[in-house]
């Protein structure tokens, strides 16, 4: 339980050989950011408390091996893109979105409340996550020179 800290990153093997914790509440503790695979360890996380945080987007990739978890809180964050396979957790059944740039609700899915509906509720939210790659068309007249991001290569077409 984390709460009132002034966590500026939180390491990718944080939670380590915590493969039975339940509960992890990270609450006001003015986190940036989190790693892709962070959570991967917590494979028997039921409830996972965010709120409070610097948080500007939730990746679906936290989440790829926590298939218990039933109750995710980010309230009160910057979040303003979701990944949509975030309801493709099976297990989940109360999302908490409170206080946030792109939607300020609560999701209990129930029988009444399908993810069809909040999937809909939560459209903007989705089409304002980033793709992973973009592709871009280039109509060029001349010559051009093109370099790769990790070292300043060129790169020839």
């Amino acid at each position: 339980f984390w709460w009132n800290t002034e966590l500026e990153t939180i390491s990718e093997y944080a939670f380590t050989g915590l493969e039975n914790l339940h509960e992890l509440h990270l609450i006001n503790s003015n986190v940036p950011s989190i790693p892709p695979r962070v959570f991967r360890p917590l494979t028997s996380l039921v409830l996972l408390e965010l709120e409070q945080n610097l948080l500007d987007y939730i990746d679906s990739r936290w989440f790829s091996t926590n298939r218990q978890l039933r109750q995710l809180m980010v309230n009160s964050n910057n979040i303003n893109a979701l990944h949509p396979s975030l309801l493709d957790l099976p297990q989940l059944n109360a999302l908490f979105l409170q206080g946030n740039r792109c939607v300020n609700n609560i999701f209990f899915f129930t029988d009444s409340v399908s993810r069809e509906n909040v999937r809909n509720s939560l459209r903007n939210c989705f089409d304002n996550y980033p793709a992973r790659k973009r592709r871009f068309i280039l109509d060029v007249e001349g010559e051009i020179t093109l370099f790769n991001d990790e070292n300043n290569n060129e790169l020839f077409l």
